[in-house]
């Protein structure tokens, strides 16, 4: 569990102004989350640590009783450090001692009756959110895991070298459902097994795991219910071949190009050579 009655979470989500509103920590949540998300940074602690530290952040921030018992805490706090930066040297190790035996004292009395200090309240709220849990949290939660997830699928099909159909559909026909991942794999999935499908307003695109799908898909009409299909394009890809292989390559081709050209000429003078002797002969 997170220990934030020493952090400055407004900091933590880099936020200047204690008046900032909801949006305002939402905002602030989702910048910072992009720098230390664990989906982004799983091996590295300091990263998953700071990613807990603003969640908390945004969980007690968020909730205006918890929030209104951080900042009395907080308020309080500003207030002790600027009275203990206005002393000098011996009255500050005067206050110390005064404080640690107060500290003591406050430890071994019975006493049943006991105010609440700033601190205090703010530790109640904090254990209100622990057993009741915060919505918005929870929602941006499921956001960043929902982008991450598009992100990384985006990268797999960057890297991938699966053969890919571009699909476009009639919007003009308001009288049929449009398609969406559910509906267009059922009617693709018979040209192979697909990996991936990114779907915008009027057209698709759909990845399949194998090289090659049949060029008969081209003329898939797709369902009844639904739009139509203007047209379906097959685009085939292969993964990118490094450059310094292509080079390679390349000069090979060329050296058995020329080694090739080579035999032709030395073939062609052996030819001459021979005409030359029988006519002399």
């Amino acid at each position: 569990m997170v220990d934030v009655t020493n952090l400055d979470l407004y900091e933590l989500l880099d936020i200047k102004d204690e008046k900032c509103t909801t949006r305002d920590l939402v905002r602030g949540f989702r910048r910072q989350a992009l720098q230390c998300h664990p989906d982004k940074f799983p091996d590295d602690p300091t990263a998953n640590e700071r990613f807990l530290k603003i969640k908390k952040a945004l969980e007690i921030l968020s909730d205006q009783k918890a929030r209104d018992a951080y900042d009395s805490c907080r308020l309080q706090k500003k207030i002790q450090e600027q009275k203990y930066q206005q002393m000098d040297d011996k009255r500050k190790k005067f206050k110390q001692t005064l404080e640690q035996n107060e500290k003591q004292a406050q430890q071994q009395t019975n006493s049943t009756i006991k105010t609440q200090t700033t601190d205090e309240k703010f530790k109640i709220e904090i254990e209100r959110l622990r057993r009741e849990g915060s919505q918005l949290l929870t929602d941006e939660l499921e956001k960043l895991n929902l982008f991450n997830q598009k992100q990384m699928n985006k990268q797999d099909y960057l890297n991938s070298d699966g053969c890919r159909i571009i699909i476009r559909w009639n919007m003009k026909d308001l009288s049929k459902q449009l398609y969406n991942e559910k509906e267009l794999e059922n009617v693709f999935s018979k040209y192979g097994c697909i990996k991936h499908i990114f779907i915008k307003k009027s057209s698709a695109i759909l990845e399949f795991e194998n090289e090659h799908v049949s060029q008969i898909i081209e003329q898939e009409k797709g369902l009844d219910d639904y739009v139509q299909f203007i047209s379906i394009r097959i685009i085939q890809t292969h993964k990118q071949i490094p450059k310094s292989k292509l080079t390679e390559t390349t000069k090979k081709e060329v050296k058995a190009d020329f080694e090739d050209y080579e035999a032709t000429i030395l073939k062609r003078l052996a030819s001459f050579q021979n005409s030359q002797t029988t006519t002399i002969i």
